[in-house]
């Protein structure tokens, strides 16, 4: 029983989740970014992780009908990601095509950019009118009935 304990406490001390995150950019005239975007997952519990910076520091990320992605690991125990936000930290302005989020425990979901979002900073009307930030969530879970 003790042994039993012991090795429940030590798998649930070491527990985390590792977040993918992968975006596509779309492939048009000045859809490429320099700037910087940033992650957080919410669980269906309501816990919210912010994940941070979206940066491959060897890469040049967000680049014209290229894909990046982001890994990043945690201390946390996530289930099941309920939904994505990205936001803007930049007013250099970033068209992305397609975004999903998954997990070493969680096939996740995928979303699109049918609307042409921009992402920046500038949200101003004489700007680039963007879109400061996107909640992109999974469909719900089925019922239970």
């Amino acid at each position: 029983m003790k042994l039993v304990l012991l090795v429940t406490l030590v798998a649930v001390a070491f527990a985390k989740t590792n977040f993918k995150i992968t975006v596509s950019t779309k492939n048009v005239k000045w859809a490429q970014s320099n700037g910087h975007f940033y992650a957080l997952v919410i669980d269906y519990t309501g816990q919210a992780i912010d994940l941070g910076l979206l940066d491959n520091p060897k890469r040049n990320d967000f680049e014209r009908g290229k894909t990046d992605v982001f890994e990043f690991d945690t201390d946390v125990t996530f289930k099941k990601v309920g939904c994505l936000m990205i936001r803007s930290g930049t007013k250099d302005a970033w068209l992305w095509d397609k975004v999903s989020v998954s997990t070493n425990t969680d096939p996740g979901f995928h979303a699109s950019n049918t609307a042409n979002f921009w992402f920046s900073s500038d949200t101003s009307t004489k700007g680039d009118k963007g879109t400061l930030a996107i909640l992109q969530c999974a469909p719900p879970y089925p019922s239970k009935e």
